[in-house]
């Protein structure tokens, strides 16, 4: 493993722990890590809604920031250029599927109903 490999694996650690610290912190202060008195939709949607919306925000912010560098700052035809680019195609790729999630976990916390592949939720979905 080169160094430069290290150092961007440290970098991603530490931004995958920070994310994960302030999101148990921020739901145990903020109070979000209780059942609501309204209606509790549980454990996992109680987590998993908020853990989602991280991923998707924190990917999204990935995908603009490095598209915004690489068409600023960086020349076409260079290396950097095309790395940057395919950090912005994978970050892209993640948004997608934790905005997708992100919208389904939403949906069946406001709804209280439970996920499934039937016909009867995709109906109810739209």
């Amino acid at each position: 493993m080169t160094s430069t490999t290290t150092s961007r694996t440290y970098v991603l650690s530490l931004l995958l722990l920070g994310l994960a610290v302030g999101l148990v912190v921020g739901m145990f202060v903020g109070g979000a890590a209780t059942p609501s008195s309204l209606g509790d939709v549980g454990e996992t949607l109680r987590w998993v809604t908020p853990a989602l919306r991280s991923v998707s925000d924190l990917s999204e912010a990935v995908t603009i920031g490095s598209l915004v560098f690489a068409a600023f700052a960086l020349e076409a035809k260079s290396k950097a250029f095309t790395k940057t680019v395919s950090l912005a195609a994978s970050a892209s790729a993640v948004w997608a599927l934790a905005g997708t999630a992100y919208l389904i976990s939403t949906y069946l916390t406001i709804t209280g109903s439970q996920f499934s592949f039937e016909k009867s939720f995709a109906d109810q979905f739209y």
